[in-house]
């Protein structure tokens, strides 16, 4: 089974994102166009032969990661 990673971000807005095993982001998107729901999408995402790990969503490495994406021009 392949293991992604979900960050998320909340501060000055608020962002998601998913991640690789080697800390490649694989998508990021703004909480105002939706947010990841675990308790809904898990279940066919592991059909698919995907897990979803949620223990490095504060990882500081990957947040820093998703802000250049969601707010490229941030301080």
């Amino acid at each position: 089974m392949k293991k992604i990673y979900y960050v998320s971000y909340c501060d000055k807005f608020e962002g998601e994102g998913m991640f690789d095993a080697k800390g490649n982001l694989l998508d990021a998107w703004s909480r105002n166009d939706g947010d990841w729901r675990g308790e809904y999408f898990d279940g066919f995402m592991k059909k698919l032969g995907i897990e979803v790990d949620y223990s490095r969503s504060d990882d500081q490495n990957l947040v820093k990661k998703l802000l250049k994406v969601l707010d490229p021009y941030g301080d």
